[in-house]
């Protein structure tokens, strides 16, 4: 029998955040964010859990299931939990995916002020919504050739 405190963390140096989430729809958002911080080593899980939630307009959904919220909530609850530990390293994969406007400003700040203290990694469509932001871009041809075969 092992004790819990024996199970390694999750490291927290480098996290990363899908395009395309999975997340188990009957968890309420509160109960899968709480399980995934259990396994991290952030001693400050319950202030920045509620601190994200907060932030991105998600307190009142906090007992809801999962699979009730719309595309834009369940993207936000998909950057939280990659947020959740202070990774050293962040990679957002389309970070901005169905969110309204109002949204897509908070987490532009959010990362603007991430940027200017730590690794952020964020690939995207929305070249132009970044562009004010301090950084190194590298950008990849949109027009590959794929060959096929007659």
């Amino acid at each position: 029998h092992r004790d819990l405190h024996s199970f390694p963390t999750r490291r927290s140096s480098d996290l990363y955040a899908p395009e395309q989430y999975v997340m188990p729809e009957w968890m309420t958002v509160y109960q899968f964010l709480d399980t995934l911080g259990r396994v991290s080593t952030h001693r400050k899980r319950q202030y920045t859990l509620d601190y994200y939630l907060d932030y991105f307009d998600l307190l009142p959904y906090k007992h809801q299931r999962i699979g009730v919220l719309s595309n834009g909530g369940k993207q936000k609850i998909n950057v939280i939990q990659a947020l959740m530990d202070e990774p050293d390293i962040l990679i957002l994969d389309e970070p901005l995916r169905a969110l309204d406007e109002s949204s897509i400003h908070k987490m532009i700040t959010l990362l603007q002020t991430r940027i200017a203290s730590k690794c952020t990694i964020v690939s995207t469509h929305l070249v132009e919504c970044f562009e004010h932001i301090p950084k190194t871009i590298i950008t990849f041809p949109i027009d590959v050739h794929i060959p096929t075969h007659s």
